[in-house]
């Protein structure tokens, strides 16, 4: 379980930010330009969502600490 989200994670990161992933030969340009739009558009979301709740816990964890 652990190891999928990790490689669904380094995917995400190769699609959304590809020139580090590039300079290193891990993935072609052109695959990156054939990614699927709507798939990419998805995955952003999905990081937003992800980024927003850790947003949230960082708040709620400072609040936890002056109660």
């Amino acid at each position: 379980m652990v190891w999928s989200l990790l490689e669904i994670g380094k995917i995400a990161g190769m699609v959304l930010w590809p020139r580090a992933s590039i300079a290193i030969g891990e993935v072609d340009p052109v695959d990156i330009d054939n990614f699927p739009r709507y798939l990419k558009r998805l995955l952003l979301i999905e990081m937003t969502i992800i980024y927003i709740g850790l947003a949230w816990m960082a708040v709620v964890a400072v609040l936890i600490q002056f109660e």
